[in-house]
C-alpha cells in the first residue's frame, strides 16, 4: 500500500502480524515508520510495540515507547496497554517489582490482567507472592478462570504446599474445568512435586482420569516419576505408551527428561535408541537435548560419547560444559575437565557452583590438592564460597587429600550445613584417625538437629572401632535403630563388620 492510502487499522494490523510471527524489529520498525507518516497511535498499536519490546534485546525501546504512552493517557485508559507494560518489565527487565508497580497503578482491572501478574510472579521465582495476589483477585471479586488455576497450582508445586493444591483441585472440579488439559497438567506436576513419600499415586490419578493428553501432560507425568527418585522404569514405560497409544509427538523437554532416566538407569543403549526418535523428529540440536545426551552418557562411562555428543552442539552453554566436567571429573579425568574448565574461564560463559563442585570433586578423586587450591582461590573471587554445595565439595576435597584442618576450617565458616556437610567432616577425621573428634562432630551433629544418614553412621563406626570404644560403638549401632529406621542393617552390619 502507498503511504497516503495507509490508516491506523492497516499499520496496526501490520504491527500486530510482526509480533505475532515473532518479527519484533520490523513491528517497532513499523511503529515508528507510522508515526512519522503522521498516524497517532491508538490502544492497539501500543499494546503490540510493547509487547516487541517485551524482551531482553530490545526492552530499552519499550521505556520509550512509555514515556510516549503516558502523554497520549492511553495507560489510564486501557487494560490491555497496562497488561502489555506489566509484560514489558516482567519479561523485558526481569523486574517484578516495577511489574506490580504498573499493576497497582491501573486504575482499571481484570481477569486477565490478575491472571498476568500472578503468572509472572510464579514463572520468575516469587511463588508466594502468586498465591497473595491469587487471594486478592479473589476478595476483589473477579473469577479465576483455567489459567489462573494453572499458575496458581503451579506456584503450589514450586512451595511444596500440598493442602492449599487440593483445596484448588475441589475448586477446579466446581468451576468445571477438571477435564481441562492445562489444568490438568498443573495437577499433575503439584502433586508429583508435592508427593508424600515419593508416591506418585495421586498425580498418576489426576493423570488417568484426563480426557485427552497432550504432549505436555504425557512430560509432566513421565518427568514426575523421574524426580520422585527410584522411578525410572515407569517413566519411561509411560515415554513407550506415548509413542504406541497416542498420536502425540514428544518434544525438546520429554526427551530431555527420558534420556535423564536412562542415564540413571546407566543404560546408554537405551538411550541410543531413543535418540534415534530425537534425531527423526529434528530435535538433535536442541542444546537441551543435547545437554541431557552427554550427561546420559557421561554417567555411563561412555566419555567419548559424551564428547562426541559435545562437539556436536550447535550452541554450547554452561549446561553443556557443566555435563561434561561433571563427567569427567568422576570418571577420574580431572586434567580433561580442568582443560574445559580453562576455556570456559576465558569466555563468556561463565561459571556456577556446579562448575565449582565438579572440579573440586575431580581434584579429589585424584588426590591433586594444588588444583583443588587454584579452584577454591578462584571460587572466593567469584563470590561461591558460601554456597553450601561448593563449601561440601570443598570440604570433600580438602578430606580426599589429606588436609583435614583446611577441611575444618570450611566448615567452621559455613553458615548454612546439611547432613552431607556434617557427614562429610565426620568421615574426614574418621579415615585420619581423629575418632575422637569425629564422634564429638557426630554429638554435635545430633544436638544441631541434623538427621544422619547411612554414610555417617559408617564412619561413626569405624572411628569408634579404631578407637577401641567397642561399647559406644554398640550403642550408637542401637540408637541408630531406634531413630533412623530407614537405615538398612546390612551395609551398617558390613561396616561394623570389617572396621
Amino acid at each position: 500500500m502507498e503511504g497516503d492510502k495507509r490508516d491506523l487499522v492497516s499499520w496496526s494490523a501490520m504491527i500486530s502480524c510482526y509480533v505475532r510471527s515473532g518479527l519484533n524489529l520490523q513491528a517497532i520498525m513499523t511503529f515508528f515508520e507510522m508515526v512519522k507518516f503522521g498516524e497517532y497511535p491508538n490502544e492497539f498499536c501500543f499494546s503490540a510495540v510493547i509487547q516487541a519490546c517485551s524482551n531482553k534485546e530490545y526492552a530499552w525501546v519499550g521505556v520509550v515507547i512509555l514515556g510516549f504512552v503516558l502523554k497520549t493517557g492511553y495507560f489510564e485508559a486501557d487494560v490491555c496497554v497496562g497488561c502489555a507494560l506489566i509484560d514489558l518489565f516482567a519479561k523485558g527487565f526481569n523486574d517484578l517489582e516495577l511489574a506490580k508497580h504498573v499493576f497497582d497503578e491501573m486504575p482499571e482491572k481484570n481477569s486477565v490482567s490478575w491472571t498476568l501478574m500472578i503468572t509472572r510472579c510464579s514463572q520468575l521465582g516469587l511463588p508466594e507472592n502468586a498465591i497473595e495476589l491469587f487471594r486478592d483477585m479473589v476478595l476483589a471479586g473477579f473469577t479465576p478462570d483455567r489459567f489462573t488455576f494453572s499458575s496458581v497450582l503451579s506456584a503450589c508445586s514450586e512451595l511444596g504446599w500440598l493442602f492449599l493444591g487440593q483445596q484448588l483441585q475441589c475448586w477446579v472440579i466446581k468451576n468445571g474445568l477438571c477435564s481441562d488439559v492445562c489444568v490438568g497438567c498443573s495437577l499433575v506436576d503439584m502433586y508429583a512435586k508435592c508427593s508424600v513419600n515419593s508416591s506418585m499415586d495421586d498425580s498418576r490419578k489426576v493423570f488417568d482420569r484426563m480426557p485427552e493428553h497432550n504432549v505436555m501432560s504425557w512430560t509432566a507425568i513421565i518427568t514426575g516419576y523421574l524426580q520422585n527418585g527410584s522411578l525410572e522404569k515407569e517413566a519411561i514405560e509411560l515415554y513407550c505408551r506415548m509413542m504406541i497409544e497416542s498420536r502425540v509427538k514428544p518434544n525438546q523437554f520429554t526427551f530431555a527428561s527420558v534420556l535423564k532416566a536412562c542415564g540413571n538407569l546407566f543404560n546408554a543403549d537405551l538411550g541410543e535408541q531413543i535418540y534415534n526418535h530425537v534425531v527423526k523428529l529434528g530435535l538433535a540440536s536442541v542444546n537441551l537435548v543435547g545437554n541431557s545426551l552427554i550427561s546420559m552418557y557421561a554417567k555411563t562411562d561412555r566419555m567419548e560419547d559424551a564428547r562426541k555428543a559435545f562437539e556436536f552442539l550447535f550452541e554450547r552453554n554452561l549446561i553443556s560444559y557443566n555435563a561434561l566436567i561433571d563427567g569427567y571429573a568422576r570418571n577420574s579425568e580431572s586434567n580433561r575437565a580442568f582443560e574445559l574448565y580453562t576455556h570456559i574461564d576465558g569466555s563468556r560463559i561463565g561459571l556456577d557452583a556446579f562448575t565449582f563442585a565438579s572440579l573440586l570433586s575431580g581434584a579429589a578423586s585424584v588426590g591433586a590438592v594444588g588444583k583443588g587450591e587454584r579452584i577454591h582461590a578462584q571460587l572466593l573471587k567469584s563470590g561461591f564460597e558460601s554456597n553450601q554445595c561448593v563449601a561440601n565439595a570443598l570440604i570433600s576435597m580438602y578430606t580426599g587429600c589429606g588436609n583435614i584442618e583446611a577441611a575444618f576450617q570450611v566448615f567452621e565458616q559455613m553458615e548454612d550445613r546439611n547432613v552431607i556437610s556434617w557427614t562429610s567432616i565426620i568421615t574426614g577425621f574418621a579415615k585420619h584417625g581423629f575418632a575422637k573428634r569425629s564422634l564429638e562432630l557426630f554429638k554435635q551433629m545430633l544436638d544441631f538437629g541434623a538427621k544422619p544418614n547411612e554414610v555417617t553412621y559408617i564412619a561413626v563406626l569405624s572411628a569408634c572401632s579404631h578407637a577401641g570404644l567397642i561399647d559406644e560403638g554398640w550403642r550408637y549401632f542401637h540408637l541408630m535403630y531406634k531413630e533412623h529406621r530407614y537405615i538398612r542393617e546390612w551395609n551398617i552390619m558390613h561396616a561394623w563388620l570389617i572396621c
